[in-house]
């Protein structure tokens, strides 16, 4: 990038800082799919000024291996595709106006204004309305589900999740959603899955089987906070929304906060750093809520998957080495499995593998934490899509995305029922 150009960065820049206020609006932001295609590209588009990496999530994962989906402002937009084109780095726009496909994602929300949507599953819904969902939905079906408080997030909120069984002595499968707030899919799909799962009890074979051998644990929203903010402050939100003395910015990346390699390869000690885990150790009270429940429920927990989007794949442990897991022969049986039954609803590809290799390096997540204090079977699943929409998957999307994903957890559900028969 030549002077001229980084001088026309800086004073968009400045011009955005005196005047971007109130709810943030990405009118005219891009996000762009870029192919580096040498180390020399690499770490230019590393350098890009302003940029969202989506996919890496961070700009030290980017190689040459894969595409790289990173947003750009709209005040910077035109000199980083010159400079990208001066580099002779190609490109191609991913999503041309990134406010139109947010507000496309709740066009359907709008369009029912004034209607009941508590219980509308085709719809995105924030914290208010996901709350009043799981009282309601544990009122419905008194004799299977409980609905608890998990924990008080760090702006006030009550953390519940739902425990649905038949038997309290059966083994368990965690299920939790929205470790990062912006992955509007991952309560969503939390929500569909509940709904199909009651449903199916006693009319569905498989969900009856698997109910009656299984108990249930579901946290539609572990970071209330953040999620709460991508609703009515900034979309793209990502982290916690708390602030600690000495931190610049807001937020630490809950799936970087749990004891699991914590601080290592994969996070960063910036609080403005999208990866920023935090003073310490679960310094969220969101996660150690979580990590708490998890430890004192370790004996029967089988199986803990972590919902979150995008890329289509499932991740196993352990995500902060390069050295195979030592049951990866099993974790990778099983996910597998889950792959195949996601294929055969709608022709969706997953695939999956030990996360280190499959997707980057992650210290202080969540799958790790569980599986290394003995959860046999753990993992990241990465639901829709691999770019097109990214993080903004459109309304049209839940349903097909509640399908398939379904069909995942009642495989994920089997293994874990296998795990508990045949453990030593």
């Amino acid at each position: 990038m030549n002077m001229s150009t980084w001088i026309k960065v800086a004073l968009g820049i400045v011009l955005c800082l005196t005047q971007c206020h109130g709810k943030k609006d990405y009118s005219g932001d891009q996000v762009l799919t870029i192919y580096p295609a040498s180390e020399e590209q690499v770490k230019f588009v590393q350098r890009l000024p302003e940029a969202d990496f989506w996919s890496p999530k961070y700009a030290e994962e980017v190689n040459i291996e894969k595409p790289v989906d990173v947003l750009i402002p709209r005040h910077v937009l035109g000199n980083v595709k010159e400079s990208l084109g001066e580099e002779d780095i190609s490109y191609k726009v991913m999503i041309e106006d990134v406010q139109a496909a947010m507000d496309n994602q709740v066009k359907g929300r709008m369009s029912r204004a004034g209607h009941e949507l508590v219980h509308d599953y085709n719809v995105y819904h924030p914290v208010e309305e996901i709350e009043q969902w799981m009282a309601d939905i544990s009122a419905e079906y008194p004799s299977l589900v409980t609905y608890e408080q998990l924990g008080v997030s760090t702006e006030g909120r009550n953390m519940h999740m739902m425990t649905i069984s038949t038997n309290p002595d059966n083994p368990a499968i965690l299920i939790d959603c929205t470790f990062h707030a912006r992955e509007w899919i991952s309560p969503a799909f939390c929500q569909c899955f509940t709904r199909n799962l009651l449903e199916g009890y006693g009319t569905d074979p498989l969900f009856t089987k698997q109910l009656n051998s299984l108990t249930y644990y579901i946290i539609p929203l572990i970071n209330p906070d953040g999620y709460k903010y991508s609703w009515d402050e900034e979309r793209l939100w990502r982290k916690t929304r708390s602030k600690y003395e000495g931190d610049e910015c807001y937020g630490t990346d809950a799936n970087r906060n749990c004891d699991a390699n914590y601080g290592g390869e994969g996070s960063s000690g910036d609080s403005c750093s999208i990866t920023y885990r935090g003073p310490y150790v679960e310094s969220e009270p969101e996660v150690k809520a979580f990590a708490d429940f998890t430890r004192a429920h370790l004996s029967k927990i089988m199986a803990y998957v972590s919902v979150h989007s995008y890329s289509q794949l499932v991740v196993l442990p352990r995500s902060y080495t390069g050295v195979p897991t030592p049951t990866l022969d099993v974790l990778m049986k099983y996910a597998k499995q889950a792959a195949d039954e996601i294929y055969r609803v709608h022709g969706t590809v997953y695939t999956y593998g030990q996360g280190s290799s499959s997707l980057y390096f992650v210290s202080g997540g969540s799958k790790d934490f569980a599986y290394d204090i003995g959860v046999p079977w753990t993992c990241t699943l990465e639901l829709r899509d691999t770019g097109e929409y990214g993080f903004l998957l459109p309304e049209d999307q839940i349903e097909p995305v509640c399908v398939e994903t379904t069909a995942a957890l009642r495989s994920f559900s089997d293994a874990a029922i296998e795990l508990w028969l045949n453990r030593d």
